[in-house]
This record gives structure tokens, sequence and C-alpha cells, in this order.
């Protein structure tokens, strides 16, 4: 079942672009209006627009307005869309497309050079101060995963149609989207330190992922940590529902689970045995 939602996942490609490709910019407005190359459309005629660069090996280059609020339904139909197609991505932050937008959420220039060198993700902010915004961001409707070194990776749920429905039947038995919870999930991060992280490389370091893949999808707020000492309770105030990796309980501190209950909202513990591939209650 989790594979599923890896599998959905892994059709979006890396973003690897050629100088030459041919290019289709999409803005998506905050009212929810579509405009492409410069021109308003409809997601039937951006369906084609999508399919036709697919064809000619071209690139999307995909802004957002007001990114720092919450996405409107058709952002998660265009992301339906690049996936389904394999089109590359390069996300901007400016209108005329003269940044991108790295994996870590930075922007840069087109000299290369970060064009805001202070940001909350910084690895200088307090352990509490950088996880504000990523409840935020995972409140937004994405998958956050916080990397060892402070900064985060973010990965946008899937819409449900875009995934089997027996796979969203599943997860909707073990946590049910009727009441939106927050799920903190404690497993190896290492693999989002790389230049350009996959989702192959995540279903391999975390054997659950694709269960906090569903649960975004579902409409929970999910993000991923590592657990390190001083970032244990930071990441676990607030939530609702504790998901630990079997393999890393030994490196957790000797009172985990009374330090994690004295900052969850609601007290819910889960283990993910490694040996038997199942979530136990503790």
């Amino acid at each position: 079942m989790e594979s599923s939602f890896v599998n959905s996942y892994s059709r979006h490609p890396k973003a690897s672009f050629s100088p030459n490709a041919p290019v289709l910019k999409i803005a998506l407005k905050a009212n929810g209006a579509i405009v492409v190359d410069g021109v308003p459309s409809s997601l039937e005629s951006l369906r084609d627009s999508i399919s036709s660069i697919a064809q000619q090996k071209g690139v999307v280059w995909y802004y957002r307005e007001a990114a720092h609020k919450e996405a409107p339904p058709q952002s998660a139909e265009i992301v339906k869309l690049i996936i389904e197609n394999r089109v590359p991505v390069r996300l901007s932050a400016r209108p005329d497309y003269s940044d991108s937008v790295d994996m870590e959420g930075k922007s840069i220039g087109r000299d290369g050079k970060p064009i805001h060198q202070h940001s909350p993700q910084s690895p200088t902010a307090s352990s509490e101060d950088k996880f504000e915004p990523v409840r935020t961001k995972a409140a937004q409707g994405q998958l956050v995963v916080v990397r060892s070194d402070g900064r985060y990776l973010l990965l946008p749920a899937l819409r449900t149609a875009a995934v089997k429905a027996e796979m969203v039947a599943a997860v909707e038995r073990m946590i049910p989207s009727t009441t939106k919870r927050n799920v903190a999930a404690i497993a190896d991060t290492t693999w989002a330190n790389a230049e350009t992280p996959t989702i192959q490389e995540a279903s391999h370091a975390v054997p659950f992922f694709g269960l906090l893949m569903g649960f975004t999808t579902i409409g929970h707020s999910v993000w991923l940590f590592d657990g390190a000492e001083n970032t244990f309770e930071p990441g676990c105030r607030q939530a609702d529902v504790l998901i630990v990796d079997s393999a890393l309980v030994s490196a957790l501190p000797s009172d985990w689970q009374c330090d994690a209950a004295t900052v969850m909202r609601n007290l819910e513990i889960l283990v993910h045995d490694r040996t038997t591939c199942q979530l136990r209650k503790l």
C-alpha cells in the first residue's frame, strides 16, 4: 500500500534542464486563475499545453502567486498534470520567472546566488523557531522533511484522484480524515541532504514513507525529522500522532515517550517495526 503512494509521486521527474529546451510558463494566481505563456487558460487547455511540451522534451516554469498562503485547488491539479506527463519543472518565486526555487525553498537568482540571505529556514535559528514554519507548511498540504542541518524540503500532497481508491481507504482507516491531525514522524533524513533527493531514496531510508505521503494526501499535516536531541521536543510539539522508525528508537532519549507526552497535543505514539513492517501502538 505504501508503495502505491511512492509510485504515484515518483512519476514526477528530477529537475534537470537543457538550456535549449522549449519552455512552458505557467502562473497560478491567488484566486485560482491560470495563465499560460501570458494568456489566461483553463485546466482543459492546460492539459493540452503540458502534453505538448512533454512531447517536445521541454520544461515547465511554474509560478504561484501568494505562495505563502494556502494554495487554491487548481494548484494540485497542475501538479497532477505535470506528474502524469513526466515534465521537468523549474519553480519560481517571482512572476517574471527571474529566479528559481531549489529543493530547500531558497530563491536563487540568475547569478546562482540566493536572493534572500536570511530566512526562517536558517540553521542558526533555534530548534523551536525552525519548527514553527515546518508546522505552517505542513498545514498547507505539504509533507515537510526537516534535514539534519535545520533546513527542509517540501513535497506537495497528491490529489486523492491521482491515487487508487483502495489505497486512500487504507490510510483513512489508520488516521481518518474526518478530524485533521498533526502527524510527526521520526526516521532517517540524511537522504534529504542530497542535491536532488528522490522519492526512491526516501522510501529506502524510511520504510513507511508511503504512509506519510498518504496521510498528507487525505489532508493531515505531516512532518518528518530525525529526532536528534536538540529537535526532539520541538519536533513533537503540537503533534496528535507520533510515528517512530524502530531503527531509531535506541538513539532517542531514555525517557523519550514521557518527553513527547509533555509537548504533544494528543498522545498517540506508534512504532514502525522494520521486522514485521507493521505499526504498533505504545
